[in-house]
């Protein structure tokens, strides 16, 4: 299924922590969509909320026991909407403002990336200032904002990657949120004292563009990254410490893409646009109705 009708690249996709919930983003466009994790209910798009902005960056996060998504945007508003728990009535149009009870909050120009610790509801934001800034939730309708007023302070400022942080995610005892930057390494924070961040971890090259993708373990104490190097490696976090230099694993990767599922792949042309396959299912309910 695609999203975007003019083939727009998703470079967004994430899961809420409490397993209900997919988001579904690109950089591109204004466009939120909201679906469900459970297979069981065929991952149903629940609707799609339109931010008056590109969306750089989304996240879920739990605001007074309801599960929200904030999302920063092109034009330095940080925005908050509901999501819905079962699809909408007319998931052709964006929900609207009054049932995703959309809120607004201007943030400091350059800011590009949130992060959130979703049961926390802490809402982190980070951009072109190298700076890691906690953020209440947004509390302003659109037609509140004053473009001409500075941004409010932030709740709290701590210094973040040298060169910039390009991904990050929370353990799943949500007790740490690991950063990976563009310098090439590794902050491991505690969602309790965000402002105590252990010493960096080295990984990826910086010329390279450092560390592109992170991921904590659901299982164990390890952090694994990948960077623009072509490298994967796995850090540990607490116990030993890792070592000042990568060690090369010991592994077939011949033998380990072996054993990997093959995925059928499936035509382009093949690849329908979300309305359209809810406009069928429509003509279809209509046709059996008569």
């Amino acid at each position: 299924m695609r999203f975007f009708e003019d083939a727009l690249p998703i470079d967004l996709i994430q899961a809420s922590k409490c397993g209900q919930y997919l988001l579904v983003s690109s950089s591109q466009s204004c466009d939120l969509f909201i679906l469900s994790a459970q297979a069981s209910d065929r991952f149903i798009v629940h609707g799609y909320v339109t931010f008056p902005g590109l969306i750089k960056s989304a996240s879920f996060v739990q605001h007074g026991g309801v599960v929200k998504v904030v999302a920063v945007l092109h034009n330095n508003l940080l925005g908050g909407a509901t999501v819905p728990t079962r699809p909408v009535a007319n998931r052709l149009e964006a929900i609207s403002d009054a049932e995703a009870q959309t809120l607004y909050r201007k943030v400091d120009r350059g800011s590009n990336m949130v992060l959130t610790s979703f049961a926390a509801g802490d809402i982190l934001v980070c951009g072109e200032d190298k700076l890691l800034k906690r953020y209440e939730y947004p509390t302003e309708k659109a037609d509140q904002i004053d473009w001409k007023r500075a941004p409010q302070a932030p709740l709290e400022e701590n210094h973040s990657h040298a060169v910039g942080t390009s991904c990050w995610h929370e353990s799943q005892s949500a007790k740490q949120i690991v950063t990976g930057g563009r310098d090439g390494t590794i902050l491991i924070r505690k969602t309790s004292n965000i402002g105590s961040a252990l010493d960096p971890v080295k990984a990826h090259a910086v010329h390279s563009g450092g560390v592109t993708a992170i991921c904590y373990s659901v299982t164990r104490n390890t952090v694994y990254s990948a960077g623009g190097d072509g490298c994967f490696m796995a850090h540990t976090v607490g116990g030993h410490p890792n070592p000042d230099q990568p060690v090369v694993a010991d592994v077939s990767l011949n033998e380990a893409l072996g054993d990997m599922v093959e995925v059928e792949r499936v035509p382009g042309n093949q690849i329908r646009i979300y309305k359209d396959i809810l406009l069928e299912e429509f003509n279809k309910a209509q046709e059996q109705a008569k």
